[in-house]
């Protein structure tokens, strides 16, 4: 395995602009992560059309306006909300946030909450949400060379003394330890002097490790499955921004709805659930952990299995 694993590392180092972007790419999103985790205002900027009094809440910033600004501004992150008041003193909200922050804004401006709720996803929480679709992503990145033995090479590995399961681990060692050790460097790092957060070193390293497990096994597992890099990447982009939207990673979903439902059966849910529980100080489950393993193992069992018979049917 040691000598397959050289020969992984050395083909990366001489693709200079592949090892260079590798190099580069972990800093850079985990930097836009920890952007992500902290948001530059905490207040709710609003546009107010139709009613010359100002709105003075201490947690809304209102920009009163005598022409509703274009939606497309809404989208882009200027305003969180535009509030047209009739001359009847009612008034419509239109925002691109879920119905529940609507009903809160409308409760806020109605008088019947003095102060927004403390959003129930913390800053570490938030973070990790950012990064699974990152490790993800590029886990899917750097199976290229996997994709490359295709067509000859790979045949010829496994004629010698290199067993499948020995070349698999090979490849699903390098492309796990280029992705989760940087990331877990910085990440610690970033819990230790940013976060401050309470949930310990430990702990976030076990969901770093356990997402990043799963990130390799499932790429593993659709570059084996694939008949090609183009059409393995293409499914896998596809899964993982589906699964990145509907677990909740980068928005928080309601757990009472369908897509909350959803939601469980996508392993960033249940490591979000963890690192949230520990953030908020609840109990939480440290099963989960374990069965994303197991299922990260049996993606990785029937990717061998592929694997052998894709060779042998050569």
């Amino acid at each position: 395995m040691k000598a397959m694993i050289q020969m992984i590392l050395y083909r990366i180092w001489k693709n200079k602009l592949y090892f260079f972007i590798s190099l580069l790419i972990i800093p850079v999103v985990l930097f836009s992560a920890i952007f992500f985790a902290f948001p530059t205002t905490s207040k709710t900027k609003i546009v107010v059309v139709g009613r010359k009094e100002p709105i003075v809440i201490e947690e809304i910033q209102a920009i009163v306006l005598d022409k509703a600004p274009p939606f497309s501004e809404l989208v882009e992150g200027k305003y969180d909300a535009i509030v047209t008041f009739q001359k009847d003193g009612s008034y419509t909200i239109d925002t691109i946030k879920n119905q529940e922050s609507v009903e809160t804004l409308s409760q806020v401006l109605d008088g019947k909450l003095q102060a927004f709720p403390a959003p129930s996803r913390g800053k570490v929480t938030s973070f990790v949400g950012f990064i699974s679709l990152f490790i993800l992503l590029f886990n899917s990145m750097l199976f290229k060379f996997y994709y490359e033995e295709r067509g000859g090479v790979e045949t010829r590995i496994l004629s010698t003394r290199i067993s499948f399961t020995t070349y698999a681990c090979s490849h699903f060692l390098v492309v796990f330890s280029i992705s989760f050790f940087p990331t877990a460097i910085l990440s610690l790092g970033a819990n230790t002097f940013l976060f401050a957060s309470g949930i310990s070193n430990v702990n976030l390293l076990l969901a770093i490790f356990v997402l990043s497990f799963f990130a390799t096994s499932f790429n593993f597992f659709i570059a084996s499955v694939a008949k090609t890099e183009e059409s393995g990447s293409l499914v896998a982009s596809m899964i993982i921004m589906i699964g990145t939207l509907l677990s909740g990673a980068l928005l928080e979903v309601k757990h009472n709805s369908v897509t909350g439902l959803l939601s469980m059966l996508f392993p960033q849910t249940h490591i979000m659930n963890f690192i949230g529980g520990l953030e908020q100080g609840e109990t939480v489950q440290y099963l989960a952990m374990p069965v994303i393993i197991l299922l990260s193992l049996v993606c990785m069992v029937i990717g061998i299995g592929v694997l052998k018979r894709r060779v042998t049917q050569k």
